[in-house]
Order: C-alpha cells, then structure tokens, then sequence
C-alpha cells in the first residue's frame, strides 16, 4: 500500500490535539479539587494572618494620628481629648470578617475610656473585672503590653454586639505616649468557620463548572479539529506541489539524495527534483570561482600600475631635484619622495601577496627602514637598526598611515638624533596585546632640545603623526625623553573590515 504523509499528519494532529486538551483540563480540574479538599486548619490559619495584618495596621495607624494631633493641635489638651474620642468612636475600618473593624480605649489603670460592644462600662474601673471566660482583660493587656514592648496580640472572650453572644476575641493593642492609656482593635474568631464554608462553596462550584465548560469544550474541539484537519491536508498536499514547483525552477543543492531511502512519497519526488538542482549548484559553485578568480587578476594589477605610477611620481621628483641647487628644497622633494615610496611599498606588498586586503606588518616596516637608511642617512653617520617585532597581519587601511608615521620618525631621528659620527641605534618595538597593537620607535641620540614640549609644537612633522594616529589610527600616541627619545603609539585593529 503507498504510504501518505499526508494521512500520518492528519491522524497524528488529531491524536495530539485531543491528548493536550484531556490533559490541560485534567491539571486543571485536579488544581481545583486539591483547593477544595484543603483543610481547615490552613484556612483558619491564612484568615487568622490576613485579620492580624489588617488589625495591626490600623492600631498602630491610630495611635500614630493621635499622638501627632496632641503634638501638633493648639488646643488645650482635655479639649482635644473629647474631640478625639467623639471622632473615634464612630470610626470603622474593614477587614476580613462580616463587619467592618472598630477601637477601644482603656487607661493604664483600667478604666474604660471608649467602646463600642460595651459602651454601659465607658467611665468604669474594670482593672477587677473578669470576662466570660474568668480571665481579667485588663491585667491580660497590661501583660501583654509588659512582654510586647508597649504593643501585643492578646486573645480573650468578649460580648459581641454584632451577634449579642460572648465569642472569643484576638485584639491587638498599642500604647498612646502622653495619655496613660492604650488603643486596641480585634476580630472575632468564630468568623472563622463562616469565611471556610464560603471558600469551599466557592470552589465546589468552580469545579463543577470547570467540568461542563470541560465536556462542552471537547465536542466543539473534536469538531473543529476534524473540519481543520481536513482543510490542511488537502492544503498541504497542495503546498507541495508548490514546494515541489520551486525546488524544480531553483535548484541550488550540490548534494545528492538516494531516492530509493524514503520511505513517503511526496519526500521521493521532492528528492527527484533535488537531485537537479545539485547539478544546476555544481555548475553555479564553477561560475562563482572563476568571477573571483578574475577579480583577484583584476585587483592585483590594480595594486601593480599603483606601484608603477607612484615609482614614476619618485622618479620626476628626483630628476626634478637634480636641477635645483636650493638644499632646502632638495631636503623637501626627498622627504615627499620618501613618503610616496613608503605608500607604494604597501601597494608593492599586496600586489604580491595572496591576500588583496591584509599584509605582515612587521615585514613592511622592516623594508621601509632598511630603504630610508639608504635614502637619508649619508656616509658620515652610523647607526644600526634593532627590531623586537611580534608577526601581526593588518589591513591595508593601517598599513598606509603607518609607513607615513615611520616615514616621518625614523626621517627626523636620522636628520637630528644622532651628531657627526658618533654610532647610533634605532629601535623597533611592535607587539599585540588582544586587539591593541604597540608600536614603540627609540633611539639613543641626543634628545629633545630643553624646555621643548612636543604637544604644544607646532612642526609639521609632529603634527602629521599626531593626525595620522588621532584620525586614521583612532589611537594615542607618546613621547618620553629619557636617554634618547621614545614615540609610543597604541591602537586598536578593529575600526575597519576587510573589502576583499
């Protein structure tokens, strides 16, 4: 029988699609049935934390007003007193039980100041008086006070005025600075078992609920994923026709697929047409190496008539300067000739390279400093060149500021450095650390004139390696005047890409 992808997708989207939805609503409906099932005591324990949280907010709240009205009001204390009192025994706040929250007020000494569930004691000593369950309130809360530092939970049985029946009690309580008294608010425990059943009610019906959302969802699921299935597998079958359309009109494969290794049909004739396009990419590959080969030609002889025409441009500067007597002018069109020399030994270096972007830098400035001993230096000075260079390729976008770098120190070096015959040494430093590349020039010679300060100079040598460094290198550079004169310059490779 042939086998389909076709069929396998439609069967397995199906089988999937049914799998995640019983399993996304089986969580679900277990999460909620844990929620139900949960105890009392968890219950209990959450309302109780969330009661106490709330109560000792507003305790401490209160008591905080009150102490900043007797502060702050101008009014004579008892005054402000009643006034405090009058607002305060009308204040509620809610919380978490069936009614809202409200204060009581006692002084260190046990008399009742305010209450609302029993206003009948408001005036009265009830240091000695013992509540329904045989425990004296007052000498609770002075206890409670003593342990606490000034503020505590205390629980207790108390008359409820909301239910007319006693009910335990958990109040907290805080003392009031300046009024011998302190300020408590609390909340009934039996609300407990109500705030329970409302949750589990709440829950129970979630459940059910879930439950027929549950089956409704499966029957208009399977529906729609059956009417689905079937639209996008004949979509799909017609989206290889498409795939296989493109494979035939592009192809650029170079491998080759063994046919008779698949196992459906539809990958078999895509394979069929795969297989062509491997040639079509074999005879692409071809096209695309002899278009390069040709640039490379084309780029190399570029890098050559540079080199020629710049040996040319050295060459009418020195016929030129064989017909002048002026020595000055002579010293300027050598020192132009020396600079277009160092360029065009960059382009000399490409051109016979195999890399068209990149050339050994240390290799460069070892040429360019044996062609400029020979060029300025004449047969009155000696000195030596000494090089401690790290091999370091880099690109032909700082190769060229830096023969003209070179250029203009090692010309000043030879020209003032070194006085009559005395031997001299010129040393080369160049090493990379990471992406910073060091390129230190020394010599021995005399040394920077006194007083002389090379930042503010205004030589045009100076100035061009300070530009060349700055704009082209984006580097830094250095000079120390220490048995000799040392440049130090620093910079980075990576401002620029290569182009080839």
């Amino acid at each position: 029988m042939k086998k389909s992808i076709g069929k396998y997708f439609l069967n397995s989207i199906i089988l999937l699609s049914f799998s995640l939805l019983f399993l996304s609503t089986a969580i679900s409906m277990f999460n909620t049935y844990r929620q139900y099932l949960v105890t009392t005591k968890s219950v209990a324990e959450t309302y109780i934390e969330e009661q106490e949280a709330i109560i000792k907010y507003n305790v401490k709240q209160m008591v905080s007003d009150i102490e900043y009205r007797c502060l702050n009001e101008s009014i004579d204390q008892k005054s402000l007193r009643k006034k405090i009192l009058e607002w305060l025994i009308q204040v509620r706040f809610p919380n978490q039980g069936k009614n809202p929250g409200f204060f009581f007020i006692r002084s260190m000494d046990g008399i009742s100041i305010m209450s609302v569930s029993t206003p009948n004691l408001v005036g009265v000593d009830i240091s000695n008086k013992k509540g329904p369950d045989g425990i004296i309130t007052h000498d609770l809360f002075i206890k409670t006070l003593k342990d606490g530092n000034g503020e505590g939970f205390a629980n207790y049985s108390w008359f409820n005025p909301d239910t007319g029946k006693v009910e335990k009690k958990r109040s907290y309580i805080k003392t009031i600075s300046g009024w011998n008294s302190y300020l408590g608010a609390g909340f009934w425990l039996n609300d407990i078992q109500s705030v329970i059943d409302d949750k589990k009610d709440a829950i129970f019906h979630l459940l059910v609920k879930q439950f027929f959302i549950m089956i409704i969802l499966m029957i208009i699921f399977a529906f729609t994923v059956f009417i689905v299935s079937l639209f996008f597998r004949k979509k799909m079958i017609r989206h290889f026709s498409h795939f296989i359309n493109f494979f035939q009109e592009s192809s650029n494969s170079a491998a080759l697929i063994d046919v008779e290794k698949l196992e459906y049909s539809e990958f078999k004739e895509i394979a069929i047409y795969a297989n062509k396009m491997s040639l079509k990419q074999t005879k692409a590959d071809t096209e695309i190496k002899q278009a390069l080969a040709q640039k490379e030609l084309l780029l190399k002889e570029l890098y050559h008539r540079t080199k020629n025409n710049m040996q040319v441009i050295i060459s009418l500067l020195s016929l030129k300067a064989s017909t002048i007597d002026d020595e000055a002018l002579e010293l300027v069109l050598q020192d132009v000739q020396n600079k277009i020399y160092s360029m065009a030994m960059v382009h000399e270096k490409l051109y016979q390279s195999k890399d068209l972007s990149n050339l050994e830098l240390d290799d460069y400035i070892l040429d360019l400093c044996n062609y400029l001993k020979e060029s300025i230096a004449d047969n009155e000075q000696h000195f030596t060149f000494s090089f401690d260079m790290e091999k370091i390729i880099i690109l032909i976008d700082y190769a060229l500021p830096i023969g003209l770098i070179l250029n203009e120190l090692i010309s000043n070096i030879i020209k003032h450095a070194f006085s009559g015959s005395e031997p001299g040494e010129i040393k080369i430093s160049l090493k990379r650390h990471n992406e910073t590349i060091s390129l230190d020039v020394k010599d021995n010679g005399k040394g920077l004139p006194a007083g002389f300060n090379y930042k503010d100079s205004n030589t045009l040598g100076l100035q061009t390696i300070f530009s060349l460094v700055e704009s082209q290198l984006n580097g830094t550079v250095e000079f120390e005047d220490n048995n000799g004169v040392t440049c130090k310059i620093k910079f980075k490779d990576n401002s620029y890409s290569p182009r080839v």
